[in-house]
């Protein structure tokens, strides 16, 4: 084998070991149902590192603003829980106690994170902690009925654009689901 059939080889396999992809997954149950929600709010996203997952909530809800959505601030809902003696974790185990107690929120999101550590390369440092999966779902506060699930994934560390941070999930979710409500 020549030596430039070698390097092509061994690059091929170092460029597809590190470089993997991430994929971003919707679905709707029904979108006409989907029509009538016009005010959200984004709750914590439950991840094992509580800084991702309220970075990847926080971008969720940034990005969300563009759309037809309104979005009411966690610290008004926050407020008003801790009128009523509940904490925004309450929420999240049993969205069911919140049903007809908070006014102009149509929906919530709820999701949960998980990272992995993984080799994003050396010009980011070696081995880091990264988002490996995530799951966000809006609810109808009425109904209970779950209106969109979006999936974030991905294999490894790093991508062909770089590392993924969580900021950049939340976008990626955001987007998604933009588009399926539009």
């Amino acid at each position: 084998m020549q030596p430039k059939s070698i390097i092509k080889i061994v690059s091929s396999l170092l460029f597809s070991l590190f470089v993997s992809c991430t994929s971003v997954d919707v679905f709707v149950k029904d979108a006409d149902e989907l029509k009538i929600i016009n005010n959200l709010t984004v709750l914590p996203i439950s991840c094992s590192n509580v800084e991702v997952g309220r970075s990847i909530s926080d971008s969720i809800a940034a990005n969300l603003l563009i759309s037809r959505f309104e979005i009411i601030e966690r610290s008004q809902l926050e407020r008003i829980l801790k009128e009523w003696e509940l904490s925004l974790s309450d929420i999240s185990e049993n969205h069911r106690l919140i049903v007809g107690k908070i006014k102009n929120v149509d929906a919530i999101i709820i999701g949960s994170a998980k990272t992995s550590q993984g080799f994003a390369g050396l010009l980011y440092g070696g081995y880091i902690e990264y988002v490996s999966s995530c799951t966000v779902k809006m609810i109808e506060i009425e109904t209970g009925k779950t209106l969109i699930a979006a999936t974030f994934s991905s294999e490894s560390a790093s991508t062909m654009r770089g590392v993924t941070t969580a900021s950049e999930v939340g976008k990626m979710l955001a987007e998604e689901i933009i588009k399926s409500s539009r």
